[in-house]
């Protein structure tokens, strides 16, 4: 009889350890997906990064993950990931995102304008504090591709950076030549870097600046799409001096870019 209530005490413990599964934490919503759009393309944004660029004419959509951007500093850094996000501003034709990490704040700005088929990005840092800061690299657009490219061609400068890096994805029907998206900072150091499926553009100012100046502002990056168009040419200058036999080998032995690309870069 006197164990009686060492049960009573025990089942109740039991009971008080049980949590129905109703109770369970729900999980939260993903962000709003916010929009870009003009007359040529729709730009989706989450998590203040590219989800999207889709082309109307084509009806075709090129899907990024996890874009997101760093600015490394002398001394500490800040970027777009898990950072504390202080809110989004929508203007005519831009959204911009500010985050703060301890005593520095960053704003990316996304513009799309009409007539433009590409999305620019920039990058705004400053201190809290007004103090003076060193900017050493900025990686500018760094995301997932989840469809693979069937080519990826660097248009490179004569001063070792690159203009531009050019990525083509097959059509899934056949139904036209593909699609093309181009990359590129409008810096002459612009940098590129695959890391598996995903891409990082990226530039070094290694610059010193004053907090009394405002905001560093970091040069544009802009995405786009376009519509391939099966021309090809060698995208390097061909000597004419050499006789080659078979013109249309020789496209296939040099490097090539498409008409369509060349397009895309002159708008």
């Amino acid at each position: 009889m006197k164990a009686t209530p060492l049960i009573i005490v025990f089942c109740s413990i039991l009971m008080g350890s049980w949590t129905p599964a109703s109770a369970a934490p729900k999980k939260l919503a993903p962000p709003e997906i916010l929009v870009l759009k003009n007359d040529r393309i729709i730009v989706k944004i989450q998590h203040g990064g590219i989800l999207s660029i889709h082309d109307i004419a084509m009806d075709r959509t090129i899907e990024f993950r996890r874009d997101k951007c760093f600015v490394n500093l002398a001394k500490g850094q800040i970027h777009s990931s898990g950072r504390t996000k202080t809110g989004q501003k929508r203007g005519e034709h831009s959204l911009t995102f500010t985050y703060v990490e301890g005593k520095l704040k960053m704003r990316v700005v996304y513009e799309l304008k009409p007539g433009w088929q590409f999305v620019s990005k920039q990058v705004f840092v400053s201190r809290v504090d007004g103090a003076d800061f060193f900017v050493k690299k900025i990686r500018m657009f760094w995301a997932k591709i989840p469809t693979t490219a069937a080519h990826t061609h660097k248009i490179e400068r004569s001063n070792g950076g690159i203009w531009a890096v050019l990525q083509r994805f097959v059509s899934p029907d056949d139904t036209d030549q593909g699609v093309g998206v181009f990359y590129l900072i409008q810096n002459p150091k612009m940098k590129w870097t695959p890391l598996y499926r995903d891409h990082v553009l990226y530039y070094e100012p290694e610059m010193a600046w004053k907090g009394k100046d405002g905001e560093f502002v970091s040069d544009r990056a802009c995405v786009g799409v376009y519509p391939l168009n099966g021309t090809l040419f060698p995208s390097q200058f061909v000597a004419e001096n050499i006789y080659h036999r078979n013109t249309d080998k020789l496209l296939e032995w040099a490097n090539k870019i498409d008409i369509g690309e060349v397009l895309a870069l002159q708008n």
